[in-house]
C-alpha cells in the first residue's frame, strides 16, 4: 500500500510538471512599476511580496533623495520609502502607503520562491514595464550557461572596474546568466519558472553591442534582504557610469518636473517604441554607435571592408560621428536583433510580407534605398533559395544578378544556427518606373540567420542612379565629406545613407548566439 501510494504520488507531480504553464495573468497581479524622480526619472519594475506595502526591486535603480512612487495593478499609486538596503545582491526593499487607500484583490503579494537552481536551458520569464509602458510585458529568456557564475567572469574588464568603483552589486555572489534581453524597464522584475514560482529578480544587462549580457540575481537573497539592518543607500549610488540595459530614464527639467504619470509613460513610450505584427514582437532596446555596434558584431570584416572600399574610392567620412548612429530592437517572440539607422522607424509591409525601415520621406536621398526584415521556411539550401528569389525578383530587368565573391562569409553561430552574408549586384540598369527618365542599378547586401527550417533576414537594397552626375563623379573620383561636407551635401547625404543601410543590414544577429559567446 506504501509503494502504491508512493507511485501515485510520483505520477501525480510528474504529470503537474509535465503540463504547468506560467500564467501572465496571475503574475501581474504581483507585479508594480517603481518610479524614482532625483535628477532624473527613472522607472523600473518591481513586486509586492510578503505584504502589499512591501515592494522589492533593484538597489542601481534609486537616486540619492529621490521620490519614491509605486504604481500597483489598477493603477493606484502609493509613495515609498526604502526601509531594507543589499547592496551585495544589488536589491532594495521599499515600503508604500498601500495600507491607507482602498484594498483590491488585484494586489497579491509573492510570500515564496522555488529555492534551487534552474537547470540550464529550462525556459524562464521575465514580466515587467518595457520602456516604462502603462501595460506589462512577458519577455520569455532562457536559463543559459556560465562556469563560474558571477559577474565577475561574465562582465567585460571595463564593466568590472566601474562595478568595484561604485562597490555593488557583488562581483563574487552567484547570480543566474540569462540567455535573451532583460528588456529597458525590467530592472526589479520577477522571474519565473514556467511552473509560476519565483526563481530570481531581474538585476540588468551591460553592453555587449547588439546583445546584452543579461542575469537575474536567485531569489533565494530575499531572506537576506529582509535581514539586512542597513536602510541607507550607498554613497556612490548614482555615480555609475555604466548603462544598465535593463532600465529606463527620462532627463527632469522644469517642464516635467511635475508631470502625471500617463506623462512619464507617454515621453517613455515615445523613446522606447515597440511594433508588432504576426510573429513578431519588435522592442527598442537602445540607440548606439557604429563603432560600438562592429566590435561586437558577428561579421566585422564585411563593415570594415565596406568602409575601407569607400575610402579606396576616395569617399570619405568620420564613421565615428553620431551620423551612423543605430537604433537597437529585439524580437521578444524569436529572439533575433535588428539595427535600424538611427531615427527611423519599422513598419509592416503586408503585400511583401516583410518589415522595413521607414526612412524618411522629405530626403531625396534616403529614397535611393530600402531596408528590409524578413522570414521564411527552407528546404535546406538558404542562402542559395534566397540568391533565386532575388535573381527572379531582380533579373529580367536588370540582365540578371552577379554574386560578388569578395563579400561572402559564413559563420556557424552555435549547434542550431548559423549567419551567412553575401553581396548581389545587377548586370544592368533599368528605370524604377515609365515615368523616369534616369535608370538605376540595385545592390543587394544580404545576412540570414538560419537554422535547418527557417531563415530570418536582411536586405539593404541600394540604387546608383544613373542620371545624377555628381554621383557618378564621386563613384570615379571621390568626394570628401568629413572636410568639404557643406559644398558636396546632396552628393555626400547619398553615400552617407548607402554606407548606413549596408552597415545595418550587416549587424542582424539573435539572441541565441549570446550564450555561445
Amino acid at each position: 500500500m506504501k509503494h502504491l501510494y508512493l507511485v501515485t504520488l510520483f505520477l501525480t507531480a510528474f504529470v503537474f510538471q509535465s503540463f504547468a504553464q506560467f500564467s501572465p495573468e496571475l503574475a501581474e497581479k504581483s507585479l508594480v512599476k517603481v518610479i524614482v524622480t532625483g535628477n532624473k526619472r527613472l522607472v523600473c519594475s518591481g513586486f509586492i511580496w510578503k505584504k502589499t506595502s512591501w515592494i522589492v526591486t533593484s538597489l542601481h535603480t534609486m537616486q540619492p533623495n529621490g521620490v519614491i512612487e509605486v504604481m500597483y495593478p489598477g493603477g493606484i499609486s502609493s509613495s515609498g520609502k526604502a526601509i531594507r538596503v543589499l547592496e551585495s545582491a544589488d536589491l532594495v526593499l521599499i515600503e508604500t502607503n498601500i495600507d491607507s487607500k482602498p484594498p483590491s484583490a488585484s494586489r497579491v503579494p509573492l510570500t515564496t520562491y522555488y529555492p534551487g537552481k534552474p537547470p540550464f536551458g529550462e525556459k524562464i520569464y521575465a514580466i515587467g514595464y518595457h520602456g516604462g509602458s502603462l501595460g506589462n510585458q512577458t519577455q520569455p529568456l532562457e536559463k543559459g550557461h556560465a562556469n563560474p557564475e558571477t559577474l565577475w567572469y561574465l562582465v567585460r574588464p571595463e564593466d568590472q572596474a566601474s562595478l568595484a568603483a561604485i562597490g555593488f552589486p557583488s562581483m563574487k555572489i552567484p547570480i543566474y546568466f540569462l540567455t535573451g534581453s532583460l528588456l529597458p524597464g525590467f530592472s526589479g522584475s520577477p522571474v519565473y519558472n514556467s511552473r509560476n514560482e519565483l526563481i530570481g529578480i531581474g538585476d540588468g544587462g551591460l553592453e555587449r553591442g547588439q546583445m546584452n549580457v543579461s542575469w537575474c540575481i536567485p531569489a533565494n537573497n530575499l531572506d537576506l534582504l529582509e535581514a539586512s539592518k542597513v536602510t541607507q543607500f550607498p554613497a556612490k549610488l548614482g555615480e555609475s557610469s555604466l548603462l544598465y540595459t535593463a532600465e529606463v530614464s527620462i532627463d527632469v527639467n522644469a517642464g516635467n518636473q511635475n508631470q502625471s504619470y500617463q506623462e512619464t509613460a507617454q515621453e517613455l513610450q515615445n523613446k522606447y517604441k515597440t511594433y508588432s505584427y504576426g510573429q513578431f514582437n519588435f522592442n527598442q532596446t537602445k540607440t548606439r554607435t557604429l563603432k560600438e555596434m562592429v566590435s561586437t558584431a558577428i561579421d566585422q570584416d564585411n563593415i570594415v571592408g565596406f568602409a575601407n572600399e569607400f575610402n579606396e574610392q576616395k569617399i570619405f567620412f568620420d564613421y565615428n560621428s553620431n551620423e551612423f548612429d543605430f537604433d537597437i530592437y529585439e524580437d521578444v517572440n524569436n529572439g533575433f536583433v535588428i539595427a535600424l539607422p538611427v531615427g527611423t522607424t519599422l513598419s509592416y509591409d503586408k503585400e511583401l510580407d516583410m518589415f522595413s525601415a521607414d526612412l524618411p520621406d522629405d530626403d531625396d536621398n534616403a529614397g535611393y534605398f530600402n531596408l528590409f526584415y524578413g522570414m521564411e521556411t527552407h528546404d535546406g539550401d538558404p542562402v542559395g533559395e534566397i540568391i533565386k528569389g532575388f535573381t527572379e525578383a531582380f533579373g529580367s530587368q536588370t540582365n540578371g544578378m552577379t554574386r560578388d565573391p569578395a563579400y561572402n562569409r559564413s559563420h556557424p553561430l552555435n549547434s542550431e544556427w548559423r549567419a551567412d552574408y553575401f553581396v548581389l549586384q545587377g548586370n544592368g540598369t533599368y528605370k524604377f518606373d515609365e515615368t523616369d527618365e534616369g535608370e538605376v542599378l540595385p545592390n543587394l547586401f544580404v545576412s540570414l540567420i538560419s537554422n535547418d527550417k527557417e531563415v530570418f533576414y536582411s536586405v539593404a537594397l541600394c540604387f546608383v542612379p544613373t542620371d545624377r552626375p555628381e554621383v557618378l563623379a564621386a563613384f570615379e573620383n571621390g568626394v570628401d565629406c568629413i572636410n568639404q561636407y557643406d559644398g558636396n551635401t546632396a552628393c555626400c547625404d547619398y553615400f552617407g545613407w548607402f554606407f548606413h543601410v549596408i552597415a545595418a543590414s550587416q549587424l542582424t544577429t539573435i539572441s541565441s548566439y549570446q550564450a555561445s559567446r
